[in-house]
């Protein structure tokens, strides 16, 4: 069995420049579906992942540094 976690929520993360995006999420939606992929996967409803996850693949100094800087506010910077 393969899953698909999926959710239109990550439409809406769009970082100009940046790999994830809209677009391509997208595009890999409507290719699993061309090819007839998309009926084959199980999906599977996004959540939050738990701090237990999160701390199977980062450093807890990582952890910490991201919690910290969460509430941040950043601006874009400008050239000129």
């Amino acid at each position: 069995m393969t899953l698909l976690v999926t959710d239109p929520l990550y439409l809406l993360h769009a970082a100009p420049g940046h790999v994830e995006c809209p677009e391509r999420v997208t595009a890999i939606l409507d290719h699993f579906k061309r090819c007839g992929l998309l009926d084959r996967l199980v999906s599977l409803p996004a959540r939050d992942a738990t701090a237990a996850e999160i701390a199977l693949v980062h450093h807890p100094a990582y952890i910490e540094v991201v919690r910290e800087t969460a509430t941040y506010c950043f601006m874009p910077l400008t050239v000129g």
